[in-house]
């Protein structure tokens, strides 16, 4: 019974891609300008991310259940509980219509701004779900614009303009993982006709010179961001060597990974990216409490 009972919590785990919600992390980068993460505009924030968690599961599953057909035949995708049959689409559409409830419920009750941010998100996968996906470039460009929404919805929570130094960073820092994920699906699926639509006949180079070019651009613009949020606290100059390090580390990854489709695979099972993650939020929290 108890083996049951946590394999079904399993399966609305990984339906919900929990472990993504590292990416709405995003929101919180706007609370180093305050420099007090006890403050009222902290709540606020807090509530922003948990809308916006729902609301990314919501689109997950809409994703999940849109691509059912090609997940069954893809060898990784066809790991995910609907493309198992551990949950069945219905189940899976009443789950999606709860979040959607509860995304809307919650977002009443947070800055009407960041709220806008997160219906411009959900709108802008519908139609990457069903259309942009299939575009060269343009489905990383979605995703990238993705992370800016996060952003922009974390600076409204907190009242306070969006930073060109932050968006830099997030963009070229996004645009970064979606060119990695990209290498790996293309060397993942060796048959042309079996890559994404946005892929095909896409040259492998294009995807590394991109990967390298939003490196360098991501590493530049988290330093001009540093120097633009420093408020006196040596901690904050600091996080840069770990993100430099685990962004250096991820191109070493890509470049070793041959049996993945999404970094974030092997994000959460590398040791060393784990203890830069973990000398990185421990420097950002020195930084940010007063």
């Amino acid at each position: 019974m108890e083996e049951n009972k946590m394999e079904k919590l399993n399966t609305i785990y990984k339906l919900l891609k929990i472990d993504h919600y590292i990416k709405n992390l995003v929101i919180f980068l706007p609370m180093v300008y305050l420099g007090n993460i006890f403050s009222n505009e902290a709540i606020e924030t807090l509530k922003v991310f948990v809308t916006f968690c729902l609301m990314s599961s919501a689109v997950y599953i809409f994703n999940d259940i849109k691509d059912l057909a090609k997940d069954k035949t893809h060898p990784i995708k066809s790991l995910r509980p609907l493309a198992q049959g551990k949950i069945s689409v219905n189940k899976a559409a009443i789950i999606l219509v709860i979040l959607l409830c509860l995304a809307i419920f919650a977002g009443f009750h947070i800055v009407k701004a960041s709220n806008l941010c997160i219906l411009v998100y959900f709108i802008l996968n519908i139609f990457y779900s069903t259309i942009l996906k299939k575009i060269k470039f343009v489905d990383m460009a979605c995703i990238s614009i993705g992370f800016i929404l996060r952003l922009m919805a974390g600076f409204y929570a907190v009242a306070l303009p969006v930073s060109f130094s932050s968006a830099l960073m997030v963009l070229c820092t996004s645009m970064f993982f979606t060119s990695s994920k990209r290498i790996l699906e293309y060397n993942l699926l060796s048959q042309m006709s079996e890559r994404r639509l946005s892929m095909q006949g896409v040259d492998i180079k294009i995807l590394h010179n991109i990967l390298l070019t939003n490196l360098i651009l991501a590493i530049a613009g988290y330093g001009l961001w540093c120097y633009e949020s420093f408020s006196g606290k040596i901690s904050l100059i600091l996080t840069t060597i770990p993100y430099i390090l685990f962004m250096l580390r991820l191109c070493y990854l890509v470049s070793k990974k041959q049996n993945h489709d999404d970094p974030m695979n092997f994000i959460e099972k590398d040791k060393v990216i784990w203890l830069l993650f973990s000398i990185y939020f421990l420097l950002l929290l020195v930084a940010i409490i007063p």
